[in-house]
């Protein structure tokens, strides 16, 4: 049971716990926590934060490594950025509603298990935010299994017939949902296989059970000829990718495919320059899917519903964002040189963050939007702002004219050592050198004004860089601030 004492509260906003950890219950008349208020508390193995709370600050509960669950009231409107990360063991939170900042808690938690969270069940599954459905379906499945008939019934069993294939992961850790599922027939016998699979990479005993039993209500022959029907689509689908991929530049290969983009794919800022793309290439862009359509482009099967039901039932092929772009672009993720095409007119610095490889970035030499210096660093056209870096640098010296570090440029650069700043950067974004794992020196000059949040890592924690600065310069005194070994120059 927590103290008073254990806590630092001003006028409502709870500033410091300093209490010995355990489980943890904020004190009623709290309404806001404040950034960093429980950072590195080893100790703290569950929170509960009272109604009335309405925002929970950036790096709030960061490097709680045996933190496990935390319970959220209504009452809460914001989580701020990394609120939860590194919380290594953090497998459970319960919340009332989808909140703003919720997907940075999700794809900051970096942990061995999953991580489960608890919503409410909304009398309709139209009614969750579509990231929450799955958790809500289970918490309708626990609640009332028998119920079939009702309005509310039906919209949830929709919902998992129409999303089996993609709740197998989440079913199979949840044996109450895999129950549901089987005793509705909600599985269809396309999707058994993707079900046993997972079972036998992360199922027990009792799932393997259910499916076994599951599989012979099917009938052994519908599931075989639903595998033929799959080994059929599939290698037709990749005989085509690969055709196009393998052409020097994939783009020429899709000359006559008419295709229908439900969601924008990243990289492209505007779908008219998306559709002139296309047009360049001999595509053609719809709207409508018909039986004239090549490619269905969607970025999750939970979006634009009746445009996948249209066409896997017209045969026309779903491609994901990511294939889309795949087909269009130079295939880079293995590759030691990346060409930027001229088309490309957004890119941000985490965009090669998986090239491992990557020793130079390249540009068109028609691109109006890019630009690329002789070590391979990725440039706005003006020079002035620094976009993107090979992962594969050991050192950088960055050319005189840029004046902004965009966000993420350097991160997961794990080979980088050592990087000069030139006279006349001004600022220093976000993200900017977090990852990289062998960063000694950094140099900065007087005026750099502005370095955003986690630009540079804190000592320990494996990190070990040294700002190089002037006396009394604002890099000076962030590296102060931010317990960062600092040499002045």
């Amino acid at each position: 049971m927590s103290n008073a004492s254990d806590f630092i509260i001003e006028n409502g906003i709870l500033k410091k716990y300093v209490g010995p950890g355990g489980d943890v219950v904020i004190p009623e008349g709290v309404t806001s926590i404040y950034r960093g208020a429980f950072s590195a508390c080893d100790s703290l193995s569950s929170v509960t934060i009272p109604e009335g709370v309405t925002s929970i600050g950036d790096q709030a509960f960061e490097y709680c490594e045996n933190l496990t669950s935390v319970r959220i009231p209504d009452s809460v409107v914001s989580i701020g950025g990394w609120a939860f990360q590194v919380c290594n063991n953090l497998t459970c939170i319960s919340m009332g509603q989808w909140l703003r900042g919720f997907e940075e808690v999700m794809s900051r938690v970096k942990r061995p298990g999953r991580l489960d969270f608890a919503v409410q069940t909304a009398s309709a599954v139209s009614a969750v935010h579509v990231k929450a459905r799955k958790n809500a379906l289970l918490g309708f499945a626990v609640e009332n299994p028998k119920d079939l008939l009702s309005e509310r019934a039906r919209s949830y069993l929709d919902y998992a017939k129409k999303n089996a294939e993609k709740l197998a992961e989440f079913a199979i850790s949840h044996p109450e949902l895999l129950l549901y599922l089987c005793d509705h027939n909600l599985i269809l016998p396309k999707n058994y296989d993707a079900y046993l699979a997972e079972a036998e990479k992360n199922g027990g005993t009792e799932e393997k059970a259910i499916l076994l039993n599951y599989g012979n209500k099917l009938g052994a022959q519908a599931i075989e000829a639903a595998r033929k029907k799959k080994e059929r689509t599939i290698e037709a689908g990749d005989e085509q990718l690969i055709e196009r991929m393998a052409a020097q530049n994939p783009a020429k290969g899709i000359e006559g495919m008419t295709f229908v983009i439900a969601d924008l794919p990243k990289w492209w800022r505007s779908k008219s320059l998306l559709k002139d793309f296309l047009v360049s290439y001999g595509a053609v862009l719809e709207s409508t899917v018909t039986k004239k359509t090549n490619y269905l482009v969607v970025e999750g099967m939970d979006n634009h519903v009746e445009k996948i039901s249209k066409a896997q039932r017209l045969g026309v092929q779903i491609l994901s964002g990511e294939d889309f772009n795949d087909m269009v672009c130079w295939y880079y993720k293995n590759k030691e040189r990346i060409l930027v095409p001229a088309w490309i007119k957004e890119i941000q610095g985490f965009a090669f963050s998986d090239c491992s490889n990557l020793e130079s970035i390249n540009v068109a030499e028609e691109s109006a939007f890019f630009k690329s210096t002789e070590e391979g660093l990725l440039l706005s056209a003006d020079g002035k702002t620094l976009v993107a870096c090979p992962r594969k640098v050991k050192s950088v010296s960055i050319p005189e004219g840029v004046t902004l570090i965009a966000d993420r440029a350097f991160y997961g650069c794990k080979e980088l050592i050592r990087v000069s700043i030139p006279d006349g950067v001004t600022s220093i974004g976000e993200w900017a050198f977090r990852n990289c794992d062998s960063l000694k020196d950094l140099s900065i000059p007087r005026s750099v004004r502005a370095i955003g949040l986690l630009a540079i890592p804190s000592a320990g924690r494996g990190y070990s860089v040294t700002i190089h600065a002037p006396a009394k310069s604002f890099a000076a005194r962030y590296a102060i601030e931010n317990n960062i070994p600092f040499v002045a120059e």
